[in-house]
């Protein structure tokens, strides 16, 4: 189907009387439109294939198919029911009109007709729809350009999480094999000082037992750190593992006491899903510790065929305002953007004083997430 490119527009005349058409044709033609004849219902349905006009000048009483019906089938089209259809006919009656506009006319012209009048109608109609063609151009095309713009924030968002997974990574390593040494390092020192002082006064022994335990407390924190980094159970015994001792030290550290439920003791995940599943747990736990002021935290992941269900609940403070005022919980918009780049979906119910209830629906195929 094709537009119609004449400079003031194209009209579809259908009459089944060849005098009222030629004297539309010439009226019209002489106004600067192109005609498009029929003489049928049946002709103007097969003439839209062809050409797409800007308005539809159609008579209402025309034998085999009447104006309604062509009406109507127009109006079924989706390639051809925008198009204005005017009516025109003999009848005055007020039932008449109505009947035409309940068939989807936009305007109604009653024979015999007034040139002025059709032509004050006509550049109307054309033009406002001319004008709504323009508009779903400029929609389509900005449509178009935001899309773009939406696939390149999106890949910029992924490329920057795979950068920020592999830095934490890095980091961990650096921390892990660096600090870690030299703390390992300071402890022997000082337990090779301690026997070489023997039995030093009180004072001393003191001293050097403060600072075992301040090493002993800077291996732990670094050790914390790491983890939380970078899990080093993560690559080396799965997801599953990760979680549960996430979950552990979670409770250990904020006191808040948290279940963990897996209704499979293997997902089969890959390194990409593990992942984000994993930040997604820690970004929510954190939440939690941070603002819920909660005594009991859930975590739960479900084997659902093609997607896994995660819910992480609690029952804190809930989220002030509810989960419409979300945009202010920037770890929310974390979760939010991470499930996105997955190709999942995300719920939130929380109300003040009852906490907060999330589900991430995560298919296993889709997303790229780092």
């Amino acid at each position: 189907m094709t537009s119609a490119s004449a400079s003031r527009g194209a009209i579809l005349v259908v009459d089944d009387n060849i005098d009222n058409l030629n004297l539309l044709r010439v009226v019209l033609e002489r106004a600067g439109y192109k005609v498009l004849p029929a003489l049928s219902g049946e002709m103007a349905l097969k003439a839209v294939t062809v050409t797409l006009p800007d308005l539809i000048l159609l008579d209402v009483r025309m034998p085999g198919m009447d104006g309604y019906r062509v009406c109507d089938q127009l109006k079924a089209d989706p390639r051809t029911r925008d198009i204005p259809v005017v009516f025109i006919s003999a009848n005055h009656e007020l039932p008449d009109r109505i009947a035409a506009f309940d068939a989807g006319g936009v305007d109604y012209v009653t024979k015999p007709f007034c040139e002025e009048e059709v032509l004050v109608r006509v550049r109307a109609h054309v033009r406002l729809t001319r004008d709504r063609r323009q508009l779903e151009d400029m929609v389509s095309v900005r449509t178009a350009e935001l899309a773009a713009s939406e696939s390149q924030l999106r890949e910029l968002s992924i490329f920057l999480q795979k950068v920020r997974e592999e830095d934490r990574a890095h980091f961990a390593r650096e921390l892990h094999d660096e600090l870690g040494q030299n703390l390992t390092a300071m402890r022997i020192d000082l337990n090779a000082l301690a026997l070489a002082l023997g039995d030093a006064d009180a004072s001393v022994r003191c001293k050097l037992n403060t600072i075992d335990q301040m090493i002993n407390s800077t291996v732990d924190a670094t050790r914390r750190i790491c983890e939380d980094l970078r899990p080093g159970m993560l690559d080396d015994l799965g997801l599953e593992a990760a979680l549960s001792s996430y979950a552990k030290r979670f409770a250990s550290q904020f006191g808040v006491e948290c279940d963990l439920s897996m209704d499979r003791e293997d997902y089969g995940l890959d390194e990409r899903l593990s992942t984000a599943i994993f930040r997604i747990v820690q970004e929510s736990l954190t939440n939690i510790a941070r603002h819920a002021h909660a005594s009991h935290a859930m975590v739960s992941l479900e084997d659902r065929d093609d997607e896994l269900l995660l819910t992480i609940a609690d029952d804190g403070c809930g989220l002030v305002g509810g989960a419409t005022d979300e945009r202010k919980h920037f770890g929310i918009l974390g979760m939010r953007e991470r499930v996105n780049m997955l190709g999942g979906r995300i719920s939130i119910d929380s109300a003040p004083g009852r906490g907060t209830h999330i589900e991430v629906y995560i298919p296993r195929t889709r997303g790229a997430c780092p």
